[in-house]
């Protein structure tokens, strides 16, 4: 009788256990892939992961599965966004596989004033396809505010996640290009404003506001594979507020597919930021 009441007891013990730890049978699985970052910012990247290991293990009906072979994963659908499209069935068979049902990306960007922009996506390993994507700026970079935005940007996505299974997932309706651009207009004018190679920019830039303007911007997408066609121009106008001139040019977008609104918006950022001192010289060029 003994032996029997203590089985009991530890059947009891192991269910409490289960139940307060939120791994039931029907708990999602989450993977995380190794942040993308610059090797200064290793100690960042590992600080990331946890949190967001961290944040997904607390967080009522998902498990943290982070496994050696998640980059794996990631590389098989590397081909989505090279490709925009997913050979049927090998997105469902791999992930019924691997035992992943999502798995969450990031990268870490240090901009030049030592602020840095972590971006996050998640992917349904069953679909292909990107079912939500967040991203935070952090001005001032320490241990407490980075955790306290990858906080932040779990929680966001969990609930992208929860949405995509429940079907109410906001992005299975088509979006606005300026929906997906978000704060674009900012990030590249700050871009633009925080540069500090030209010097006769940076002496009378105080005197100067910039208008981004994205409408040239074009952005097909395909919702079967959740991809995105992006082309088209952005234009700037600059004028000085002690002359009162002004003067415009534009930046002709290199093509590109990518995979949800936070990385089109990092890969703009990206063009803008490689041709950020030729805008500037042909501003202050047709100002003058």
């Amino acid at each position: 009788m003994f032996k029997l009441h203590s089985l009991f007891k530890a059947a009891a013990f192991l269910v409490t256990g289960l139940a307060c730890s939120g791994l039931f049978a029907d708990d999602l699985k989450i993977a995380i892939s190794e942040p993308r970052s610059s090797a200064d910012l290793k100690e960042e990247a590992k600080l990331v992961k946890d949190q967001f290991n961290t944040t997904i293990a607390k967080t009522r009906g998902f498990q943290v599965f982070d496994r050696a072979h998640t980059d794996q994963i990631m590389k098989e659908h590397a081909q989505v966004r090279q490709t925009g499209h997913f050979p049927g069935g090998e997105a469902r068979d791999l992930g019924e596989f691997k035992g992943a049902d999502f798995v969450i990306t990031s990268e870490l960007t240090m901009l030049s004033d030592g602020a840095i922009r972590i971006t996050t996506q998640a992917l349904s390993i069953v679909t292909a396809r990107v079912v939500g994507s967040a991203n935070k700026l952090v001005e001032i970079p320490s241990s407490k505010t980075i955790m306290e935005a990858c906080e932040d940007l779990m929680t966001s996505l969990l609930k992208n996640v929860n949405e995509s299974m429940s079907g109410r997932n906001a992005s299975d309706a088509p979006q606005s290009p300026q929906s997906m651009l978000g704060n674009l207009e900012g990030d590249i004018r700050r871009v633009l404003m925080n540069n500090k190679s030209i010097p006769n920019w940076n002496a009378n830039k105080d005197s100067y506001s910039l208008k981004i303007d994205l409408s040239g911007l074009n952005i097909e997408e395909n919702r079967q594979f959740g991809t995105s066609r992006v082309n088209g121009k952005i234009y700037f106008t600059l004028t000085d507020s002690a002359t009162k001139n002004s003067a415009r040019t534009e930046l002709e977008l290199k093509p590109f597919t990518e995979m949800g609104n936070t990385l089109i918006q990092q890969k703009i950022r990206e063009q803008v930021q490689q041709r950020v001192d030729n805008i500037i010289r042909d501003l202050l060029n047709e100002l003058t």
